[in-house]
């Protein structure tokens, strides 16, 4: 995911249900709730969506919380900083700490959450941009797509002929979207070679490739279970050949229909053999 990490979610902030956790610490000292509620108050009257966390949990388990919820920021605030008239802000992006004057949180806020908008922005941008490469023969784009890059900008003629045949070479690829306000990087279709029409962005749809393998258990299952009566008369040798049939049947027609490679369909039945043979019940 662009916005997450190995920690929980990372929201942009223009899209956060709550842009910032007022998380006090050694809540149970005198003055430092108190504190921290007029903070909640003053923020919401600036226009923040802010909370704040008083539970009796750990600060531990409240950074860790508001980290997986993906919280844009959170405001630490304890008795020590109540002396200095500060709070700490946090970045959920990049974990920054940001010493912050507790006349100026109102404004500065703000001005943190809007940097953290814009350093997410570019981060992604150049994440996407660096995962489109551009292909102007059928060679080159198996290539790349064999080392796995995100999208491949080639031309087309338009036809879904050729588009099939993409397809089935480069093992799922097919047109996402097409471009339209950008000068088309070669003339030729990338299959064909007739008269490009279009200029697109192709990329695999990997949820496609597996489909044989969600729906042939599923069928797998199904099917003894409502003729059981008739499944149960069988020898087998019999449920063997049936169970295989279901298998296999979704498999194939996902190659039939889609053009995958080979070695997709094979390895999506031996899947699910394996699965079936499990669900034939013993004699």
């Amino acid at each position: 995911m662009v916005h997450g990490d190995d920690d929980g979610l990372v929201l942009p902030p223009h899209v956060a249900p709550v842009e910032c956790r007022i998380i006090p610490i050694a809540q149970h000292k005198e003055g430092v709730l108190d504190r921290s509620y007029a903070l909640l108050d003053e923020l919401k009257k600036a226009g923040y969506r802010v909370k704040i966390d008083d539970s009796d949990k750990s600060t531990g388990w409240k950074f860790s919380e508001q980290e997986i919820l993906g919280i844009p920021t959170r405001i630490e605030i304890g008795p020590k900083d109540i002396e200095k008239n500060q709070v700490v802000v946090v970045r959920r992006d990049n974990r920054e700490k940001i010493v912050v004057s507790l006349d100026e949180i109102a404004v500065k806020l703000r001005e943190i959450l809007e940097q953290e908008q814009q350093d997410m922005y570019n981060r992604a941008e150049e994440f996407l941009n660096s995962h489109i490469d551009t292909a102007t023969t059928m060679d080159e784009m198996v290539e790349k797509f064999k080392a796995n890059r995100g999208f491949v900008k080639a031309c087309w003629c338009g036809d879904p002929e050729c588009e099939g045949e993409v397809k089935y070479q480069t093992g799922g690829a097919a047109t996402r979207c097409l471009i339209e306000d950008e000068e088309f990087i070669s003339d030729k279709c990338i299959y064909c070679g007739k008269p490009a029409k279009h200029m697109a962005y192709w990329g695999k749809s990997y949820y496609i490739i597996n489909i044989a393998a969600i729906i042939c258990p599923t069928l797998c299952i199904i099917a003894p279970l409502t003729l059981t009566p008739i499944y149960e008369k069988l020898s087998i040798f019999f449920r063997t050949i049936i169970v295989t049939i279901l298998s296999t049947a979704p498999a194939i027609l996902n190659k039939k229909l889609l053009r995958l490679p080979k070695s997709i369909a094979v390895s999506d039945i031996l899947k699910i053999l394996i699965i079936t043979a499990s669900l034939i019940p013993n004699v």
